[in-house]
């Protein structure tokens, strides 16, 4: 049989015209199951949507790496000289892209940091410092969830030491030592030069592995653990660390003793055997009634590392060990000192803050904890310890609010005073006002929901207010402090409808929202996932024919970025229509009337919804059939055609 090229022209026009026909098909019968949920989102009067995104792209994002410190350091003990090769890998968290990363050097300030070289994944960069502040440009921008890898070589001369940094007495105090990653908080980078008030030490965790290289008769005190040791090397680990400090010396002793699965560890040098006797059992008194009031302590191990003497000052904290300066290390001194920077493994190592702005949310809390436990170990001693570390309600009548930074005192004296011991009357008060029960409790939830994050004034205020509603808190709260926020006491939200509620087909469900304060967020949520994000009243329509029978559960969340936060939730179930099945054939047809439209059913507190009346629905398998019926007939056709205008080729 001969076929002639206009036959084959027809059959592919034929199977063109199949193609399009098919397309229209699956765009009306396949379900849109990617997309859940939200129809429509309305506004009321007078509000602002902020976003809005698709339930299937709401998804949590992976998490970030925390920063990974990858450090070799060459000591030359005899000469306090450091040789070091510092490579620091940083992924963007977000929400900007970067074009450098930012390092504060408090060694610096001591001329004890001399920057040999900087690259950017091995492309060199030329940095830029100002005082303490150095900026590491990198060789190209890095977007959100971008990593990148900066090395740092570098080398200095330690200072004589100051009581929490430098040498002398054959100690080596690296303490706050090396350039260390600025805060990035919402795209940029926090910024502020060292002073030696307070402590001028901002950081979030990060991941470390330390290679020291040292004369073999030196010991080493360190925040992480000691993975090896071998002929002078020393391989060492800290996870979730705030800082790295060490303390390195050929004069150290030792003297350790396991509380719980903790090795806690005394170096120290002389005659000082009884002070780290002392130091050994208040460590192992304090850890234990910190973990029983606040939670267990937060690391594998600590050092305690007597510091050389002479310097402005006494004791300092870090990451899993601190130092107490020589002139304090006595069996009479190092009660209250242990206790107190013990206390910071929970309140500035776990729990971390702004310590250049907020210094009171770590020191005047940690100075009331280990007042607290002072009191309660040591009652004889306490009226002494409580004459210099604490103080009642009116001694701070004339003084400063609690919330100033370490900028803003002209010396450590003011300082002590307006942040440690104002603060311990002011914890004293709250505790009393809220009872002990509740306040251990709260300060459990808030040790418990910041760890190892970077806690804000009102997130501790607000943790303390909520766990005692019943608390006139606030009148004490301004007492102490003149934040903004403490203006706006309420908030209130609601969810329409009532829990169990049948829905079906579209369901306007009204969100309403009252507060004080002129900036409150609302984020909605359903089964996990965000519908909308408004700054007042809302109304979403839930479509319940894209989601599966059962139980589902709208969350609302507001938050007036102060002492409040309010989630209400509302569950309710899906039912979904059985579809009519078709009529069989019979001789004498009924005729069917069209439904009625109805409106959209709207939801109010104590309201139930009105379910419109069903569409007919087409089932998923049905679709399904007629989808693979069409693609099996468009593959027929489109061979036939290609097979005929091959044949017709060859003629």
């Amino acid at each position: 049989m001969m076929v002639t090229p206009g036959l084959a022209q027809v059959v592919r026009r034929l199977f063109v015209l199949f193609l399009a026909v098919m397309c229209l098909l699956v765009a009306a019968v396949a379900p849109q199951a990617s997309y859940r949920a939200l129809l429509g989102t309305n506004v009321a009067s007078g509000s602002t949507p902020i976003s809005q995104t698709p339930a299937s792209q709401g998804r949590a994002a992976p998490a970030i790496p925390r920063p990974h410190y990858r450090m070799a350091i060459a000591v030359d003990y005899e000469k306090a000289f450091l040789n070091v090769t510092q490579a620091v890998e940083f992924t963007n968290p977000g929400p900007v892209t970067l074009s450098s990363l930012v390092f504060h050097v408090a060694p610096a300030a001591f001329n004890a940091f001399t920057l040999s070289s900087a690259t950017d994944f091995d492309v060199a960069v030329q940095p830029v410092q100002d005082g303490t502040i150095l900026e590491i440009p990198l060789s190209q921008a890095l977007p959100p969830g971008a990593a990148t890898t900066v090395t740092l070589r570098w080398w200095g001369k330690l200072p004589v030491s100051n009581g929490r940094y430098g040498a002398a007495d054959g100690v080596l105090l690296l303490t706050d030592w090396y350039p260390i990653l600025a805060v990035l908080q919402d795209g940029v980078w926090e910024r502020h030069q060292y002073t030696s008030i307070g402590d001028a030490f901002f950081e979030d965790v990060a991941d470390y592995d330390v290679t020291v290289t040292a004369p073999p008769t030196v010991t080493i005190a360190t925040g992480g653990t000691q993975v090896s040791r071998n002929d002078g090397q020393w391989v060492l680990h800290a996870e979730n660390a705030r800082d790295f400090a060490m303390g390195i010396s050929s004069h150290f002793q030792t003297l350790s003793r396991k509380v719980d699965n903790v090795t806690v560890t005394v170096f120290y040098y002389g005659d000082r055997t009884e002070a780290a006797k002392a130091s050994l059992d208040v460590a192992e008194q304090a850890m234990r009634w910190y973990g029983r009031h606040i939670g267990p302590y937060p690391f594998p191990a600590l050092s305690i590392v007597q510091a050389p003497p002479g310097g402005e000052h006494t004791a300092q904290e870090h990451t899993g060990l601190f130092t107490l300066r020589s002139d304090i290390f006595t069996p009479a001194a190092v009660p209250i000192y242990v206790a107190h920077e013990l206390a910071h493994a929970w309140f500035f190592a776990s729990v971390g803050n702004d310590q250049i702005r907020q210094p009171w949310m770590d020191e005047g809390l940690v100075d009331s904890v280990s007042l607290d436990f002072f009191k309660e170990t040591y009652p004889r001693e306490f009226p002494a310890v409580w004459g210099t570390w604490g103080g009642s309600w009116d001694d701070f009548k004339d003084t400063l609010p609690m919330n100033r930074g370490i900028f803003d005192f002209n010396n450590g004296s003011v300082y002590f005073f307006t942040v440690y011991r104002q603060g311990a009357a002011f914890f004293a008060a709250v505790r009393e006002a809220m009872g002990d029960q509740a306040y251990w409790k709260a300060l459990q939830t808030y040790y418990q929901q910041y760890a190892f994050k970077i806690a804000r004034p009102q997130d501790l205020l607000r943790t303390l207010r909520q766990a005692a509603p019943q608390a006139d808190l606030l009148s004490i709260f301004r007492r102490f402090f003149d934040y903004p926020f403490l203006k706006y006491a309420n908030l209130d939200l609601s969810i329409g409808g009532n829990d169990g509620q049948i829905w079906q087909g579209p369901v306007a469900v009204p969100i309403s929202v009252s507060a004080d304060s002129p900036t409150c967020t609302v984020s909605v949520f359903l089964d996990g996932e965000p519908i909308t994000t408004t700054n007042h009243a809302v109304t979403i329509t839930i479509d319940t024919a894209s989601l599966r029978d059962g139980q589902h559960v709208i969350v609302a969340r507001a938050d007036d970025a102060g002492l409040n936060q309010v989630e209400v939730r509302r569950a309710f179930q899906v039912q979904q229509p059985t579809p009519t099945p078709l009529p069989t054939a019979t001789p004498t047809a009924t005729a069917i009337p069209a439904p009625s439209p109805t409106a959209t059913p709207s939801l109010t507190p104590q309201a139930t919804p009105v379910a419109p009346a069903p569409a007919t629905a087409v089932p998923p398998e049905t679709g399904g059939k007629v989808i693979g019926g069409l693609i099996l007939a468009a593959l027929v056709l489109g061979g036939i055609g290609l097979t005929l205008r091959w044949r017709a080729r060859l003629r």
